[in-house]
């Protein structure tokens, strides 16, 4: 499991289905006729006023501000005071202790709260209930307070992620993950949930639903459906998109945007930041970034796009474990196997997003191939090699035309004709090896054009 772990590594708790409690708040005391942003203590006080009066879901905002200002103590009180009347204070606590926020970590205590709010019959809590059953999956998968079982997370996401309105878009997302994995692999299954999952509003999957269609995995190929969902993820910030679109903008030639976009993404090298502000996986926001650094690179050591600096490409190159090196083809050796010195598998015709796509081999299919002036002077000189070669053969027979009757009698038979049998031959004497010439320029004709026509079969 070894494998699937490190592929999905970074999938995180669900946070709660709720509005935030401070941003409430605070359009709440705005619209009362403040002419300023309320501060956070005039919040805070709210807050408490409205505990103190038993309003109902009070002493729990109050804990979920303390929760969001990162006073986790405060909160870890007011949940565990409330947390057997209020689901939500226990989804929070129970969140709190699996994932060690503010507190030691104690999964089989989040496990525990997990569970009796997964087992909860409340339909009214079917949001925070498909929460939890994610979550749960989470610690299955992770084998984190119970035993390791890839099935048991199956089941519990599949569980999760049912419902258009109130199933977990993270379980959708990591059922589109886990049905990506060599271990589990469907790619039908995959496509389907990541379908759904971006129709939900996923980031994560809208960018895997385009490596899907760009391959044509688990669905028909369709690469204007690719281009777009590239596009539309590379807008809300994802990397791993916007490193794709970099590498499908540098094959098309379009040199400018590659850079440009380029440009932008590596310029931000914090990979976990960029997790926690778009909810993507770090290990694919490392791929873009190194498959943005790579063809920057590309453009920088060829000047195209931008002026040509060969210091700077060796820097981007070895930015992202890239070989500064001159040799082309041991770079795209290198970099294609890139995944493989990190421990995974590589199958580039049965496995999508989470595997096939690392690096740069969304688009890989695509990368090297020559252009239409390379297939014509391909072309031109295959044409010529041909001809060279039917002249070096039939141009060098066409010389036994210049070629005196005693030649061939010399080859045939008596030089003097005594052979009636031999003028017979004359006729038949294409059919003779021109080594035997007698005639010195016809065979330097020969071996001019043999070794011509040899030269141009090797160049091709």
């Amino acid at each position: 499991q070894l494998h699937q772990l490190n592929e999905m590594e970074g999938i995180e708790s669900e946070p709660i289905p709720i509005v935030s409690t401070t941003k409430a708040v605070s359009d709440i005391i705005s619209n009362h006729g403040s002419e300023s942003e309320p501060r956070i203590d005039e919040i805070e006080d709210y807050l408490k006023e409205r505990a103190e009066s038993n309003f109902p879901q009070a002493l729990f905002q109050l804990g979920h501000f303390y929760f969001e200002q990162e006073r986790y103590n405060e909160a870890k009180i007011i949940f565990e005071r409330i947390q057997e009347r209020d689901s939500q204070a226990k989804y929070l606590l129970a969140v709190m202790h699996y994932d060690g926020i503010g507190i030691e970590e104690n999964h089989k205590l989040g496990i525990k709260y997990m569970e009796e709010i997964a087992n909860t019959k409340n339909k009214g809590k079917s949001n925070l209930i498909a929460c939890a059953r994610y979550n749960l999956g989470r610690a299955y998968l992770q084998g984190f307070g119970v035993k390791q079982s890839s099935d048991e997370a199956e089941r519990l996401w599949i569980l999760a992620a049912q419902g258009d309105d109130d199933g977990s878009i993270r379980a959708q997302t990591a059922l589109g993950l886990f049905y990506s994995q060599e271990e589990n692999l469907d790619l039908q299954k995959a496509f389907y949930w990541h379908k759904i999952a971006t129709a939900n509003g996923s980031l994560e999957s809208q960018g895997a639903l385009g490596a899907m269609y760009w391959k044509g995995q688990g669905t028909k190929q369709n690469v204007e459906a690719a281009l777009n969902c590239f596009k539309q993820a590379s807008e809300r910030g994802n990397v791993y998109a916007q490193g794709c679109l970099v590498a499908h903008y540098y094959t098309r030639k379009l040199y400018k945007r590659a850079v440009e976009l380029a440009k932008m993404i590596t310029t931000n090298e914090d990979a976990m930041m960029i997790a926690r502000a778009t909810d993507c996986l770090p290990n694919y926001i490392v791929k873009g970034m190194a498959m943005s650094c790579f063809y920057y690179a590309r453009c920088l050591q060829n000047g195209l796009g931008t002026n040509k600096d060969g210091a700077e490409a060796k820097k981007y190159y070895s930015k992202k474990e890239l070989p500064p090196s001159d040799d082309i083809t041991q770079q795209e050796k290198w970099y294609h196997s890139i995944d493989t010195k990190r421990g995974h598998s590589r199958s580039q015709q049965s496995r999508p997003y989470c595997i096939t796509t690392d690096s740069a081999s969304v688009l890989a299919h695509h990368y090297g191939q020559p252009s239409c002036f390379d297939k014509v002077k391909f072309g031109v000189m295959i044409g010529f090699a041909v001809g060279m070669s039917s002249g070096a053969l039939f141009g060098s027979y066409s010389a036994f035309s210049d070629i005196p009757d005693t030649c061939i009698l010399n080859i045939l038979g008596d030089s003097k004709g005594d052979n009636g049998d031999a003028m017979k031959f004359k006729h038949c004497s294409r059919t003779i090896i021109p080594t035997a010439f007698s005639n010195d320029s016809s065979l330097e004709r020969y071996r001019f054009r043999t070794a011509l026509c040899l030269i141009m079969i090797m160049t091709c």
